[in-house]
């Protein structure tokens, strides 16, 4: 009896502090994991861990103007000129911030106006540029930083 106890007491400490690890997102993949388990006894516990969100901060710099802005997919994310026109203090650079879950892909997209590789173009640091450079993509593993930077082609 004071066996099945002492297994019982044991179980549960280790029930507390997995549960307390998973709350944080210390489990690598936040899938499930069996915390308590024993030859003598008959039930397993397993506790599933919440997904880590992680923080995507963008840095729009360079040659921006009111319509040059860089959105999210999934949405959420809307930084660029417009945004920041109301503001008493005009920086050169523009942060903005996005919560996203663990291991979701991130799709950046820079507008401005007139025609991308033609009138404009940007600079991506921290993520993986696509479709020639209008887009960039990141997964989040870990928080990351994503620069931008807006440069005028010949002309405009």
């Amino acid at each position: 009896m004071l066996r099945i106890l002492l297994l019982a007491a044991a179980a549960a400490v280790t029930l507390v502090t997995a549960g307390q690890a998973a709350a944080r997102g210390d489990t690598p993949d936040n899938g499930p994991r069996v915390v308590a388990s024993d030859s003598n006894v008959v039930e397993e516990v397993v506790v599933r861990g919440q997904p880590k969100d992680w923080l995507l901060s963008v840095t729009v710099g360079g040659d921006i103007r009111e319509e040059s802005y860089v959105d999210s997919a999934p949405a959420g994310l809307n930084c660029g000129g417009g945004y920041y026109k109301y503001f008493a203090k005009r920086a050169a650079t523009h942060k903005c911030w996005l919560r996203v879950r663990h291991k979701r892909t991130v799709m950046l997209s820079a507008a401005d106006s007139g025609r991308y590789g033609v009138d404009w173009t940007v600079d991506w640091v921290g993520c993986r540029p696509k479709a020639d450079g209008a887009l960039c993509e990141v997964t989040m593993t870990s928080d990351v930083s994503v620069g931008v930077q807006y440069r005028r082609l010949q002309g405009s």
